[in-house]
Protein backbone atom coordinates (compact mmCIF):
# COMPACT_ATOMS: atom_id res chain seq x y z
CA UNK A 1 0.00 0.00 0.00
CA UNK A 2 2.68 2.93 1.06
CA UNK A 3 3.26 6.50 -0.74
CA UNK A 4 0.61 7.42 -3.30
CA UNK A 5 1.87 6.97 -6.79
CA UNK A 6 1.35 9.62 -9.82
CA UNK A 7 -0.82 8.85 -12.50
CA UNK A 8 1.78 8.98 -15.65
CA UNK A 9 0.98 9.73 -19.62
CA UNK A 10 3.16 9.01 -22.67
CA UNK A 11 4.85 11.96 -23.95
CA UNK A 12 6.94 10.20 -26.65
CA UNK A 13 7.57 6.94 -28.58
CA UNK A 14 9.91 5.78 -26.12
CA UNK A 15 7.52 5.38 -22.85
CA UNK A 16 10.33 3.59 -20.56
CA UNK A 17 12.05 7.57 -20.60
CA UNK A 18 9.20 9.91 -21.66
CA UNK A 19 6.90 9.87 -18.53
CA UNK A 20 5.61 12.89 -17.20
CA UNK A 21 2.51 13.47 -14.60
CA UNK A 22 -0.45 14.45 -15.67
CA UNK A 23 -1.85 17.88 -14.88
CA UNK A 24 -5.40 18.81 -13.98
CA UNK A 25 -5.34 21.64 -16.15
CA UNK A 26 -4.00 20.06 -19.17
CA UNK A 27 -5.46 20.92 -22.68
CA UNK A 28 -4.94 18.03 -23.95
CA UNK A 29 -6.68 16.38 -21.23
CA UNK A 30 -9.83 18.56 -21.14
CA UNK A 31 -10.02 17.71 -24.91
CA UNK A 32 -10.34 13.78 -24.22
CA UNK A 33 -12.38 14.14 -21.45
CA UNK A 34 -14.74 16.65 -22.94
CA UNK A 35 -15.10 14.25 -26.16
CA UNK A 36 -15.90 11.03 -23.96
CA UNK A 37 -18.96 13.41 -22.37
CA UNK A 38 -20.45 14.30 -25.39
CA UNK A 39 -19.57 11.30 -27.41
CA UNK A 40 -19.23 8.50 -24.72
CA UNK A 41 -16.30 7.81 -26.80
CA UNK A 42 -12.68 8.86 -27.31
CA UNK A 43 -10.84 8.68 -30.46
CA UNK A 44 -7.47 6.92 -30.26
CA UNK A 45 -5.53 10.21 -31.51
CA UNK A 46 -6.57 12.01 -28.39
CA UNK A 47 -6.95 8.83 -26.39
CA UNK A 48 -4.18 9.53 -23.59
CA UNK A 49 -1.98 6.40 -22.32
CA UNK A 50 -2.35 6.21 -18.61
CA UNK A 51 -0.54 4.02 -15.97
CA UNK A 52 -3.06 2.64 -13.35
CA UNK A 53 -2.70 3.36 -10.14
CA UNK A 54 -2.47 0.32 -7.99
CA UNK A 55 -5.18 -0.61 -5.82
CA UNK A 56 -4.47 -3.61 -3.59
CA UNK A 57 -1.70 -6.08 -3.94
CA UNK A 58 -1.93 -8.99 -6.09
CA UNK A 59 -1.05 -11.85 -3.69
CA UNK A 60 -2.03 -12.90 -0.43
CA UNK A 61 0.95 -13.21 2.69
CA UNK A 62 0.53 -16.18 3.77
CA UNK A 63 -0.54 -19.48 2.80
CA UNK A 64 -0.18 -22.72 4.27
CA UNK A 65 -0.41 -26.16 2.66
CA UNK A 66 1.06 -28.99 4.83
CA UNK A 67 0.80 -32.78 3.99
CA UNK A 68 -2.33 -34.12 5.46
CA UNK A 69 -0.54 -35.56 8.82
CA UNK A 70 1.33 -31.84 9.15
CA UNK A 71 -2.08 -30.38 8.25
CA UNK A 72 -4.24 -32.17 10.62
CA UNK A 73 -1.45 -31.87 14.13
CA UNK A 74 -1.47 -28.15 12.78
CA UNK A 75 -5.27 -27.64 12.82
CA UNK A 76 -6.00 -29.93 15.82
CA UNK A 77 -3.54 -27.81 17.97
CA UNK A 78 -4.61 -24.28 16.45
CA UNK A 79 -8.00 -24.92 18.38
CA UNK A 80 -6.80 -26.54 21.61
CA UNK A 81 -4.77 -23.88 22.11
CA UNK A 82 -5.15 -21.24 24.45
CA UNK A 83 -6.71 -18.21 23.71
CA UNK A 84 -3.78 -15.90 24.14
CA UNK A 85 -0.53 -16.85 23.60
CA UNK A 86 2.46 -14.42 23.99
CA UNK A 87 0.44 -11.98 24.88
CA UNK A 88 -1.13 -12.48 21.45
CA UNK A 89 -5.01 -12.99 20.94
CA UNK A 90 -5.72 -16.21 19.17
CA UNK A 91 -8.39 -16.16 16.65
CA UNK A 92 -8.85 -19.67 14.86
CA UNK A 93 -11.80 -19.76 11.95
CA UNK A 94 -12.89 -22.35 9.84
CA UNK A 95 -14.87 -22.39 6.93
CA UNK A 96 -16.97 -24.68 4.42
CA UNK A 97 -18.58 -24.43 0.93
CA UNK A 98 -22.01 -26.42 -0.70
CA UNK A 99 -23.16 -26.58 -3.86
CA UNK A 100 -26.54 -28.93 -4.90
CA UNK A 101 -25.73 -32.07 -7.21
CA UNK A 102 -26.35 -30.39 -10.41
CA UNK A 103 -24.09 -27.98 -10.47
CA UNK A 104 -26.78 -25.31 -12.32
CA UNK A 105 -25.89 -21.93 -12.07
CA UNK A 106 -29.07 -20.54 -13.05
CA UNK A 107 -31.21 -22.66 -10.86
CA UNK A 108 -33.12 -20.53 -8.52
CA UNK A 109 -33.78 -21.58 -5.12
CA UNK A 110 -31.50 -21.25 -2.27
CA UNK A 111 -29.71 -24.92 -3.12
CA UNK A 112 -26.17 -23.46 -2.06
CA UNK A 113 -24.30 -21.79 0.66
CA UNK A 114 -21.22 -21.21 2.62
CA UNK A 115 -20.17 -21.03 6.10
CA UNK A 116 -17.33 -20.21 9.03
CA UNK A 117 -17.15 -20.86 12.10
CA UNK A 118 -15.16 -18.84 15.04
CA UNK A 119 -13.98 -20.69 17.88
CA UNK A 120 -14.34 -19.16 21.52
CA UNK A 121 -12.14 -18.75 24.02
CA UNK A 122 -12.68 -22.25 25.77
CA UNK A 123 -14.23 -22.66 28.93
CA UNK A 124 -13.59 -25.22 31.95
CA UNK A 125 -17.22 -26.78 32.52
CA UNK A 126 -17.69 -29.39 35.74
CA UNK A 127 -19.70 -32.23 33.63
CA UNK A 128 -20.61 -35.11 35.79
CA UNK A 129 -20.77 -38.34 34.81
CA UNK A 130 -24.01 -40.26 35.22
CA UNK A 131 -22.80 -42.17 37.70
CA UNK A 132 -22.16 -39.60 40.43
CA UNK A 133 -23.98 -37.27 42.37
CA UNK A 134 -21.51 -35.53 44.20
CA UNK A 135 -19.08 -32.87 43.74
CA UNK A 136 -16.29 -34.69 44.63
CA UNK A 137 -16.91 -37.21 41.72
CA UNK A 138 -17.34 -34.48 39.33
CA UNK A 139 -15.42 -34.57 36.46
CA UNK A 140 -14.02 -31.39 34.89
CA UNK A 141 -13.51 -31.21 30.73
CA UNK A 142 -12.54 -28.66 28.71
CA UNK A 143 -15.18 -27.42 26.67
CA UNK A 144 -14.75 -25.77 22.98
CA UNK A 145 -17.56 -23.33 22.14
CA UNK A 146 -17.59 -21.95 18.61
CA UNK A 147 -19.82 -19.22 16.79
CA UNK A 148 -21.44 -20.49 13.51
CA UNK A 149 -22.18 -17.57 10.49
CA UNK A 150 -24.25 -19.15 7.54
CA UNK A 151 -25.19 -18.08 4.05
CA UNK A 152 -27.24 -19.13 1.22
CA UNK A 153 -27.06 -17.87 -2.63
CA UNK A 154 -29.08 -18.35 -5.29
CA UNK A 155 -26.48 -18.67 -7.81
CA UNK A 156 -22.94 -20.02 -7.83
CA UNK A 157 -20.60 -21.57 -10.51
CA UNK A 158 -18.45 -24.05 -9.03
CA UNK A 159 -17.60 -25.29 -5.62
CA UNK A 160 -14.75 -23.09 -5.65
CA UNK A 161 -17.00 -20.43 -5.90
CA UNK A 162 -18.44 -21.20 -2.56
CA UNK A 163 -15.22 -21.82 -0.99
CA UNK A 164 -13.86 -19.10 -1.63
CA UNK A 165 -17.50 -16.93 -0.58
CA UNK A 166 -16.56 -19.27 3.13
CA UNK A 167 -12.63 -17.57 2.93
CA UNK A 168 -13.91 -14.39 2.02
CA UNK A 169 -16.58 -14.41 4.72
CA UNK A 170 -13.78 -15.74 7.25
CA UNK A 171 -11.51 -12.42 6.42
CA UNK A 172 -13.78 -10.13 6.50
CA UNK A 173 -14.65 -11.35 9.72
CA UNK A 174 -10.76 -10.97 10.83
CA UNK A 175 -10.24 -7.59 8.82
CA UNK A 176 -13.47 -6.00 11.04
CA UNK A 177 -12.29 -7.52 14.38
CA UNK A 178 -9.44 -6.29 13.97
CA UNK A 179 -10.15 -3.11 13.29
CA UNK A 180 -12.90 -2.98 16.38
CA UNK A 181 -10.21 -4.27 18.80
CA UNK A 182 -7.24 -1.71 17.46
CA UNK A 183 -10.08 1.28 18.03
CA UNK A 184 -10.97 -0.49 21.74
CA UNK A 185 -6.77 0.19 22.52
CA UNK A 186 -6.14 -2.92 23.42
CA UNK A 187 -1.96 -3.23 23.03
CA UNK A 188 -2.27 -7.01 22.22
CA UNK A 189 -1.53 -7.51 18.81
CA UNK A 190 -3.84 -10.80 17.07
CA UNK A 191 -3.53 -13.69 15.13
CA UNK A 192 -6.12 -15.19 12.87
CA UNK A 193 -6.54 -18.45 11.42
CA UNK A 194 -8.29 -19.31 8.55
CA UNK A 195 -8.80 -23.32 7.83
CA UNK A 196 -10.40 -24.56 5.02
CA UNK A 197 -10.44 -28.08 3.07
CA UNK A 198 -10.12 -26.90 -0.56
CA UNK A 199 -6.82 -26.84 -1.85
CA UNK A 200 -8.14 -25.82 -5.38
CA UNK A 201 -9.38 -22.70 -3.36
CA UNK A 202 -5.99 -22.28 -1.76
CA UNK A 203 -3.98 -22.41 -5.06
CA UNK A 204 -6.56 -20.27 -6.95
CA UNK A 205 -5.55 -17.22 -4.07
CA UNK A 206 -1.84 -18.32 -4.42
CA UNK A 207 -2.29 -17.61 -8.22
CA UNK A 208 -3.66 -13.98 -7.40
CA UNK A 209 -5.49 -11.19 -9.05
CA UNK A 210 -4.66 -12.09 -12.74
CA UNK A 211 -5.63 -11.08 -15.94
CA UNK A 212 -6.27 -14.40 -17.62
CA UNK A 213 -9.73 -14.97 -19.71
CA UNK A 214 -10.59 -18.53 -18.40
CA UNK A 215 -14.15 -18.31 -16.88
CA UNK A 216 -13.21 -19.96 -14.00
CA UNK A 217 -9.95 -16.96 -12.82
CA UNK A 218 -13.25 -14.54 -14.22
CA UNK A 219 -15.97 -15.70 -11.57
CA UNK A 220 -13.40 -16.31 -8.92
CA UNK A 221 -11.35 -13.37 -9.30
CA UNK A 222 -13.68 -11.15 -7.24
CA UNK A 223 -13.61 -13.26 -4.02
CA UNK A 224 -9.46 -13.61 -4.57
CA UNK A 225 -9.73 -9.91 -5.10
CA UNK A 226 -11.68 -9.32 -1.61
CA UNK A 227 -9.25 -11.74 0.78
CA UNK A 228 -6.43 -10.22 -0.61
CA UNK A 229 -7.13 -6.69 -0.10
CA UNK A 230 -8.80 -8.09 3.96
CA UNK A 231 -5.14 -10.26 5.08
CA UNK A 232 -3.59 -6.35 3.79
CA UNK A 233 -5.80 -4.83 5.62
CA UNK A 234 -5.45 -6.88 9.05
CA UNK A 235 -1.58 -6.64 8.35
CA UNK A 236 -1.97 -2.91 8.56
CA UNK A 237 -3.44 -2.86 11.57
CA UNK A 238 -0.51 -4.93 13.20
CA UNK A 239 -2.35 -8.19 13.11
CA UNK A 240 -1.25 -11.14 10.86
CA UNK A 241 -3.60 -13.60 9.33
CA UNK A 242 -3.17 -16.70 7.49
CA UNK A 243 -4.71 -18.95 5.29
CA UNK A 244 -4.39 -23.02 5.97
CA UNK A 245 -5.54 -25.93 4.60
CA UNK A 246 -6.85 -29.05 6.36
CA UNK A 247 -8.06 -32.61 5.66
CA UNK A 248 -12.09 -32.69 5.92
CA UNK A 249 -13.83 -32.24 8.99
CA UNK A 250 -10.56 -33.52 10.80
CA UNK A 251 -11.62 -31.09 13.97
CA UNK A 252 -14.92 -30.12 15.30
CA UNK A 253 -14.59 -26.60 14.05
CA UNK A 254 -14.43 -27.73 10.80
CA UNK A 255 -17.38 -30.43 10.74
CA UNK A 256 -19.34 -27.53 12.50
CA UNK A 257 -18.54 -25.52 9.30
CA UNK A 258 -19.32 -28.36 7.07
CA UNK A 259 -22.63 -28.33 9.06
CA UNK A 260 -23.65 -24.74 8.78
CA UNK A 261 -22.98 -24.82 4.51
CA UNK A 262 -25.09 -27.38 4.22
CA UNK A 263 -28.23 -25.46 6.09
CA UNK A 264 -30.08 -25.31 2.64
CA UNK A 265 -29.94 -29.40 2.83
CA UNK A 266 -32.00 -29.20 5.98
CA UNK A 267 -35.97 -30.06 6.08
CA UNK A 268 -38.30 -27.85 7.68
CA UNK A 269 -37.95 -29.93 10.90
CA UNK A 270 -34.21 -29.28 11.30
CA UNK A 271 -34.38 -25.79 10.08
CA UNK A 272 -35.33 -24.07 13.71
CA UNK A 273 -32.18 -26.22 14.55
CA UNK A 274 -29.97 -24.61 12.20
CA UNK A 275 -31.14 -20.61 12.85
CA UNK A 276 -30.09 -21.21 16.32
CA UNK A 277 -26.13 -22.71 14.80
CA UNK A 278 -26.31 -19.53 12.30
CA UNK A 279 -26.46 -17.02 15.06
CA UNK A 280 -25.58 -18.15 18.76
CA UNK A 281 -22.75 -19.77 19.90
CA UNK A 282 -22.97 -23.70 20.62
CA UNK A 283 -20.98 -26.65 22.16
CA UNK A 284 -19.88 -29.43 20.04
Amino acid sequence: MGARVSSLRRTGDNPSQNLAPIKPEDSELKTAGQKLKATGSVSSADAIAVVPLPDIPTAPRRIFIHDKAEATRIANNAEQDPAIINEQEEYVLSCDGSIHGDHDPLTLGLARGYSFVVKLTPTLAAAATPESDNNSNAVIQPMLMFKAESFTTDKAFSIQHMELAGIAESALYAAKTSRNERRSKKAKARRFRIFTDSLKSLRRIKDGINGRDRFYYHHTRPFVRAIISLSHAVHEQGDSLELHWLPRCVTLGHKAADKAAKSWTITEKKGKQNQILATEPFVL
